[in-house]
């Protein structure tokens, strides 16, 4: 008897050490929750049509509910959670309908006892998905739980395969002219975005933000709208250039003092410098 209760413990050990949760018994150890399918995913962004944001889609999550007679049990409550990755200043979510702050999501196995979690759908995405990360990076994981039991997936949003350098346009320094109101008008900025080779990626969409410190009274501009954000792609030779200001970069009023222009392709940034005044 001590025998076989000691080959229980250490199976049960094994098992959750591996993300398997289950419960021991004289005949062994039985499982109450099982990945079925989508473990080990690790994926590529996507760009989303229209916004600065890129997008990591995962297949649908499926796990497996059984009694202590490894029978499968319908209609169970088992809740999918997660912590999103730890680089990048995105989010994660699980359902399109949901908040980007909840982290948690139930779903009901169907009469063979699985639950499955596919419940996102997004722009730029050609299928349902598990669990879609915007500008959120590096790997993860996703709990399945039911009752005290539960299984753990674990997933990865891959690097893009691509570097963001600046060519153009850093440590401008210009005063504002005479008007009404007064204001600089600085020259275009340029990124490059390269391969692992060096090569220039052509195609990929590069964001342009501009900002001045907390409490400074620039105002800068970069697009017509005051949106805030320009998005550009780059060129045949990998080259993205911020110049929607009527060939300028941007335009900044109101005060003197220094300007940055965060470009950003995905997880990759460049930051440039600039400063209104003498």
């Amino acid at each position: 008897m001590k025998r076989i209760v000691a080959c229980a413990l250490s199976t049960f050990l094994a098992l959750a050490a591996s993300g398997q949760n289950s419960a021991p018994s004289l005949w062994g150890v039985v499982p109450t929750v099982w990945l079925v399918s989508g473990d080990n995913q690790a994926v590529h962004t996507v760009q989303v049509p229209g916004y600065q944001l890129r997008l990591a889609g995962f297949a649908p999550l499926q796990v497996l509910v059984r009694d202590k007679f490894r029978k499968p049990v319908p209609n169970a409550p088992v809740v999918f959670s997660f912590q999103k990755p730890a680089r990048g200043i995105g989010y994660c979510m699980m359902d399109s309908r949901a908040n980007p702050a909840d982290h948690s999501l139930q779903v009901t196995t169907d009469a063979n006892g699985v639950a499955t979690l596919d419940r996102l759908l997004a722009d730029g995405l050609e299928k349902k998905s598990s669990i879609g990360c915007y500008d959120a990076y590096g790997p993860f994981t996703v709990a399945a739980s039911y009752n005290s039991w539960k299984a753990t997936f674990h997933l990865t949003v891959l690097p893009e395969p691509w570097t963001l350098t600046i060519v153009s346009g850093d440590n401008q320094k210009l005063a504002r002219n005479t008007g009404s109101p007064a204001m600089a008008r600085f020259a275009p900025l340029q990124v490059a975005v390269r391969d692992s080779a060096g090569r220039g990626v052509p195609n990929v969409q590069v964001a342009f933000m501009c900002s001045a410190p907390i409490g400074s009274k620039i105002v800068c501009q970069i697009d017509g709208g005051l949106h805030g954000v320009v998005l550009a792609l780059t060129d045949g030779n990998g080259i993205a250039t911020l110049q929607q200001m009527s060939g300028n970069s941007l335009w900044a009023y109101y005060a003197d003092g220094p300007i940055t222009v965060l470009a950003h392709a995905g997880e990759p940034t460049a930051t440039f410098h600039l400063t209104v005044g003498n």
